[in-house]
């Protein structure tokens, strides 16, 4: 059963992955696409002009529209990552692929030299073109297999205008029916190749995903065996314990214990994104500045805080003491990883995406601590798993943060410089002056009291620059 559910997701392949994967086959070579467009525009000048065929500026008007629409889709989609603007984004290739190569089919059949040899040229392109770009779609596997048999039905009937002997005939047409099934069969193999690598994937995620539960199932259950036992052994001692400062001490233990109970529930909530967020609507230096003197008497005198707010990001909707609660891990972890040695730690925040409908920034706290290893890299968001010597950290740490991140609809990224440091970024969304403005009080109260809703989003690529 398991087998057969990861096949089944494997062949259902991830929206973000198919538009990304086309914005990079089609518009992520620079040099590709000025020899591309160059291309093209030169050829078809020749052909409009020589060939005293006005129709071809027709021709390359409706497919810098058609192209032209398509990138805008896809940056759309990019943005707003689903199975709708997937659809629109596929149809959009196809459109425009439609587009270049009806022309160069119907010149095929003029009879002009020269219209011919272009054509020719569009056509085997356009051919290569599809041959070695990257594909992990279905349909557009089975449109480019289509398009080229199309292709090829389309220059054995042209090759009927220029001969009519029939040994011929059947030769250029076996050529280009083999040729034809020749790439449909690579296609094929080449999508099946990559939907094999995407179940070993996906299983080998799970593997991870068994393996992280085991991990955290184990490690609560120690915690609170632990907490368990003090609770209930000094609990069990205060019966005994004649009244007196013996006796206080020991509800003071079990109290101190419950509290560390609590606070593992906390992060068990945040970790699994279900911890309850009450937004405060502030500046991002507001929400810093709230926490800045705790920050600053966590670490040594040996380390020192460098905090860069910009401005312009004004309208920020954080929960206080979760975000409170993050850079506090943040920066303890940072501190712990510099240990005695002197160093800077640098907490900076840049806006991103500001030219989207859904606006973010991004906050990064950046150590010199010399980075993670290499082989631990994938591990540290994973609960339980820490650095640290036994009895400094819990494994919850980056996790906590982690699912925060996610629940107030942003990410966590790392960015580890082995042999530098780390950092690790907060991808964060930012209210515009609309959101603000609907969630103004009507009593007159002060703004920064309001809660709003938090609204999750699940980001693409962004410039990080830190």
């Amino acid at each position: 059963m398991a087998k057969s559910g990861i096949t089944h997701r494997a062949a259902q392949t991830d929206p973000e992955d198919v538009i990304s994967t086309l914005k990079k086959a089609d518009f992520g070579a620079p040099f590709e696409l000025i020899l591309r467009y160059s291309a093209i525009v030169i050829l078809g000048s020749i052909v409009a002009i020589t060939a005293d065929l006005p129709v071809t500026w027709l021709w390359l008007l409706c497919y810098a529209i058609t192209e032209g629409m398509y990138f805008l889709q896809l940056r759309q989609a990019l943005h707003h990552p689903s199975t709708s603007n997937m659809r629109l984004a596929l149809l959009g290739y196809m459109v425009t692929a439609t587009t270049f190569v009806a022309f160069p089919m119907v010149c095929t059949h003029l009879d002009n030299p020269t219209l011919l040899a272009a054509a020719v040229a569009a056509q085997v392109g356009m051919v290569f073109y599809t041959f070695w770009r990257p594909r992990i779609s279905q349909p557009i596997a089975i449109y480019d297999i289509l398009m080229v048999f199309g292709l090829a039905v389309n220059a054995a009937i042209a090759f009927w205008d220029i001969t009519t002997d029939p040994w011929a005939h059947f030769v250029f047409t076996s050529v280009l029916l083999v040729a034809a099934v020749y790439y449909a069969m690579t296609i094929h193999r080449n999508l099946s190749l990559y939907n094999e690598w995407e179940e070993r994937r996906l299983r080998a995620a799970e593997t991870m995903k068994a393996e992280a539960l085991g991990r955290l199932v184990g490690g609560v259950a120690h915690d609170f065996n632990n907490i368990l036992t003090v609770v209930i052994g000094n609990l069990e001692l205060h019966k005994e314990v004649p009244p007196g400062p013996e006796r206080d001490v020991l509800l003071e233990e079990a109290h101190e214990a419950a509290l560390r109970a609590a606070r593992l529930t906390g992060q068990l909530l945040a970790y699994g994104r279900k911890a309850p967020l009450t937004p405060t609507v502030a500046s991002l230096q507001a929400h810093v500045d709230a926490v800045e003197p705790l920050l600053r008497r966590l670490l040594p005198a040996s380390v020192a805080l460098d905090i860069r707010i910009p401005a312009s990001i004004q309208h920020v909707a954080l929960d206080r003491a979760q975000f409170t609660a993050a850079l506090l891990n943040l920066v303890s972890n940072a501190a712990d990883a510099l240990g005695t040695r002197r160093g800077k730690i640098w907490i900076k925040a840049w806006p991103v995406r500001e030219d989207s409908q859904q606006k973010e920034f991004a906050l990064s706290v950046i150590d010199t601590a010399g980075g993670l290893p290499p082989e631990i890299e994938a591990d540290v968001l994973e609960p339980y798993f820490t650095t640290k010597p036994i009895g400094s950290g819990s494994g919850l740490g980056l996790p906590m943060v982690n699912g925060f991140a996610e629940q107030s609809g942003g990410r966590l990224i790392l960015q580890n410089r082995p042999g530098e440091g780390l950092a690790v970024t907060l991808i964060l969304p930012m209210l515009s002056e609309q959101d603000v403005t609907a969630l103004k009080p009507q009593d007159g109260h002060n703004l920064a009291s309001t809660t709003s809703p938090m609204h999750g989003a699940r980001g693409g690529p962004s410039d990080l620059r830190a």
